[in-house]
């Protein structure tokens, strides 16, 4: 007796070549075949394999024979390259795979595989997301068995206790599945590992469906926030710029400070998941690794110098110098970051350097008594002029960011060595020196 085998996967194959309208009937075919000539004892999964899966691992034994006897009665068929559902789409059922394989795709890039005995969509019929977070391939031929949302939710509640152990359960396996490595982004590459891990440990995870919006242009905003799946786009001015991919840091000027709205509005094109660190959360962990806060010094300095020049313009000393002399003299600058709570300079204490806030707000004291709050659109956001002229040699004020402020200090030496260079600029700042030197003073006892 000869006996041909044709194997699953090479039926996928001849299915494949076939078109729409064929691919339909053997569809329907098999359908109607597991449906009605399938006995449902055929069907049952095994209980002890699913019993170790994260899903069910402690759950009710009652709880689980419920669900999985009511997921018999709805049975499907996938052919091979079908999709048993798709990103972004409702999210209805959950389903067990009884045969074949499938793959899963986030925004089209395979992410893992499933084989018989594994369970997916749980995350939408618990409501933890109201749309797929991934698109579920059939590698060949699939068959599932499945249970609705509505029939999902009436069976938990017979059972007080497990919805709220699921919803943890799917939290976790939402998180487990969208961890971020820090260590390896771009922004972060230079920092120690344990920087990264402490600020991912304090980092929450959120879910977007397509086309939510993540950030607008315009708003405020302190989040960071590190897309660890899905894409989006970066829109200006209503136009889009470009598409950005998982491992893609966007938000951090804001989280520092940096920036105080939104430059451009973040629309999510697939399911994204994000982790996201407020100011708080970076602002305690740069407290904790002063390398890491040197390092961000530098790149809010980067972010800063178009913007610096035309603050140095405003300086009423200064203002109507020649471009290449306050390119020079705000490449001199030495930057800093302060952090909410720490003094930028203090009362009596020696300088000798004009200190200039970038971005933050400060509170400023005189004798202990708070006389007004500044911030970089301020005329008054500018400290020590007296002493960076040699007038002075302490400072008459305390000055206290309560924001993450990112300021520039101009000692005098720097000052004076860079107006040498420039005759013309010495001129016009000598010129100006005896009325300017005047109205600081009248300002210090005002």
């Amino acid at each position: 007796v000869t006996v041909d085998v044709l194997h699953n996967r090479d039926l996928g194959a001849v299915i494949a070549s076939f078109g729409p309208e064929d691919k339909a009937i053997v569809t329907a075919m098999a359908q109607e075949m597991v449906e009605t000539k399938w006995p449902t004892r055929w069907l049952e999964p095994n209980y002890a394999q699913l019993m170790e899966h994260h899903f069910f691992r402690g759950m009710d034994v009652g709880c689980m024979t419920e669900i999985v006897e009511q997921m018999c009665q709805r049975r499907h068929v996938f052919l091979a390259g079908s999709s048993i559902f798709q990103e972004g789409g409702e999210g209805r059922d959950m389903h067990i795979l009884f045969v074949g394989s499938a793959t899963v795709l986030v925004a089209g890039e395979q992410v893992s595989e499933l084989s018989v005995g594994d369970l997916f969509g749980e995350i939408a019929v618990l409501g933890a997301a109201a749309r797929r977070t991934a698109t579920v391939r059939a590698a060949e031929t699939c068959m599932t068995i499945s249970i609705l949302k509505e029939d999902f939710i009436s069976i938990l509640t017979r059972y007080p206790g497990e919805q709220q152990r699921l919803e943890r359960c799917v939290q976790d396996r939402l998180e487990e599945v969208s961890t971020v490595k820090l260590h390896t982004l771009p922004l972060f590459e230079k920092c120690q590992r344990a920087f990264c891990d402490t600020l991912a440990d304090r980092m929450t995870t959120k879910t977007f469906m397509p086309e939510e919006t993540i950030m607008r242009q315009g708003d405020t905003g302190t989040d960071m926030y590190v897309l660890s799946r899905g894409s989006v786009s970066v829109e200006q001015g209503g136009q889009h710029v470009i598409d950005l991919q998982a491992a893609t840091v966007v938000g951090e000027m804001a989280a520092l400070g940096v920036e105080r709205r939104r430059n451009a509005t973040i629309r999510c094109r697939t399911v994204c998941i994000c982790a996201i660190a407020s100011r708080e959360d970076l602002v305690s962990t740069l407290e904790e690794f002063p390398e890491e806060r040197e390092m961000f010094e530098t790149v809010c300095a980067a972010r800063n110098d178009v913007k610096l020049r035309e603050r140095l313009m405003r300086l009423p000393l200064i203002a109507s110098c020649s471009r290449t002399f306050l390119t020079t003299l705000s490449n001199q600058l030495r930057s800093k970051i302060v952090l909410p709570g720490h003094s930028i300079v203090k009362q009596e204490v020696p300088g000798d350097a004009m200190i200039l806030l970038d971005f933050g707000t400060a509170d400023a004291f005189m004798e202990g008594e708070h006389v007004w709050t500044v911030n970089p659109h301020d005329e008054g956001d500018t400290w020590g002029e007296l002493n960076v002229l040699g007038q002075e040699t302490q400072y008459h004020l305390t000055l206290k960011a309560n924001t993450v402020c990112h300021v520039r200090y101009l000692p005098y030496l720097v000052f004076q060595r860079t107006t040498k260079l420039f005759s013309a600029d010495a001129a016009l700042i000598e010129t100006r020196l005896p009325q300017r030197i005047v109205e600081l003073r009248s300002r210090l006892t005002s």
